[in-house]
Formats: structure tokens, sequence, C-alpha cells
């Protein structure tokens, strides 16, 4: 036959002759194409409402053209308005070759100022099974919110104190397993850990 296909790769020789028996005599590689290769470009979600997150996947070997199918449904290599969360993308390229991936987005905690009248800073156990003690002091008394918040921004507990110091137990026994924020604010600044509730 004239064509050959569905070749896997390797070398492939071809002799042909003419009616006056002259020969030609030729060999021919066929390559194999390079392995699938998947990384992502991420923005973090941000306070307050935690759903402004973004995944663009970036693909390179395989055969083009790539496909994209991710956990929320989406075809395209890029994907938005993501709250906090896990998403898994399967990429398919023009052979039929799969890849999976997986990303996990948390919410970006804002950069403020300390409060200029913090002296001590102490949140344990971290992680923690159930209790969580906040241990902080003040060169004065001050108007002490403590928040604890998921990361989708919701708040979780909340407490307010008038002191020079802070000495309180959070109780996380009841919490799904995760990730959290606890948020110290004053009038003239704030303090946020990241708690790890196991």
């Amino acid at each position: 036959s004239s064509m050959i296909e569905s070749l896997a790769p390797g070398n492939y020789s071809l002799s042909l002759s003419d009616v006056n028996g002259c020969t030609f005599f030729s060999v021919y590689q066929i390559g194999e194409p390079t392995g699938l290769d998947l990384t992502f470009s991420t923005a973090e979600p941000q306070p307050p409402l935690g759903n402004n997150g973004s995944i663009i996947a970036k693909v390179t070997g395989g055969v083009t053209p790539y496909s994209y199918l991710w956990s929320t449904g989406e075809t395209s290599s890029q994907i938005n308005d993501l709250a906090p969360g896990t998403y898994r993308v399967t990429v398919t390229d023009g052979n039929g070759c799969e890849m999976l991936g997986s990303v996990d987005l948390e919410l970006m905690t804002t950069s403020t100022a300390q409060p200029a009248s913090l002296t001590h800073w102490m949140v344990y156990p971290n992680p923690t099974a159930a209790s969580l003690v906040l241990d902080a002091a003040f060169n004065r008394s001050e108007e002490i919110d403590i928040e604890l918040l998921n990361l989708v921004g919701q708040q979780m507990l909340h407490r307010r104190f008038q002191s020079s110091s802070i000495n309180t137990i959070f109780d996380l026994s009841l919490f799904p397993a995760g990730a959290y924020l606890l948020r110290l604010r004053t009038k003239d600044g704030e303090m946020v850990t990241k708690v790890i509730k196991m």
C-alpha cells in the first residue's frame, strides 16, 4: 500500500521499485511525543468575600490541542471567581492521553498593622484537636475583638474584652478539621494567625 497508518514510535523502512527495476530505499523515524506536564498559576481568594480566586492550568508536552475538564464542570484552561477549596482538573491531549491535577486555594490574609500597644502574643497548641489558648498582653487597656473565621470568612466564634491582658480558651472540639483564622483587632491594628484543627 502507498500509505500506512496508526504506527507506533520507531524506525520504518521503505523500498520502492519502478517498472524498469530501479529501486529507492529509505528509513523513516517516527518519534514519540514528550509526556504531558501540568503546572498551575493561582490567585488566592481575598477577604472579605473570599470568592475571587482564580487558577490557570499550563500544559506542555503531548500533542495539541488540549482539552480541560474541571471539578466545577468548566472546560477552559482558566477558572475564576473561586472560593477557598480544592479544585481538580483532567487534561486530555490530541492523542487521548490524560493527566490529572489538583490545586488547593486558601483565603489570603490581608496585611495590616499590628496593634502598637501589643507586647505579647501566643496561640497554642497549634495544630489542636480541641482547646486553643490565646495569650496576649498590651501596654494599656484596650477594647479587643477576637474572632475565629473559617476560610470563606464566616465568623465561627467572637469574644470582646476591655483589658490590658487576655488569656482565653476556645473549644474547637466540635469544629470540622481544617484551617481557620484567629483574628485579634483593636482600634489601631490587628493580628491574624492561621490555626489548624486536627
